[in-house]
């Protein structure tokens, strides 16, 4: 009988800690990067939530991709930034010269009249993207314009 009673009772107290909840949906130091920008109007977002995510990656050639998706309607968007290598630090584009290329869903489009600045920075094992945009995104095909005001980014690139 005290077998039974000291195996039911340490079956509770495995059961229990087993069960415990961990602090590890409360930890705010784990970051997903961000991505905001206004388009005619309306704000798009993609931030720190754990269902969206932001990524900074090199495509072939000089080319530094910015991509995000928004958790919430899973759309998406990605600015190409050309000319940009793994050992820049910072890169401004008037929209006159290199071409920046946005891909929105579903549509390519191109920066024009606008700036894009990015900046590069270490910090510790990770590359540290942040930068800036606006101007009007020019649709490929039927070249109309979207403006987009107030775009930023931040995100980190592990090594």
């Amino acid at each position: 009988m005290k077998w039974k009673v000291y195996i039911l009772l340490l079956t509770g107290v495995a059961l229990m800690t087993a069960c415990t909840r961990d602090d590890d949906d409360n930890n705010n130091n784990t970051t997903y990067g961000t991505f905001t920008v206004m388009l005619n109007g309306v704000l798009w977002e993609a931030s720190t939530d754990k269902v969206s995510a932001v990524v900074a990656n090199f495509g072939s050639g000089d080319k530094l991709s910015i991509s995000a998706t928004r958790g919430s309607d899973s759309s998406w968007m990605q600015l190409q930034i050309p000319y940009f290598t793994g050992s820049d630090t910072i890169a401004s584009i008037d929209g006159t010269g290199q071409t920046v290329i946005v891909f929105v869903s579903d549509s390519s489009y191109s920066l024009v009249n606008g700036t894009l600045h990015v900046t590069r920075s270490l910090n510790g094992s990770n590359e540290h993207y942040s930068g800036t945009f606006s101007g009007d995104f020019k649709e490929v095909i039927f070249e109309h314009l979207t403006p987009a005001t107030g775009g930023s980014f931040e995100v980190d690139r592990l090594l």
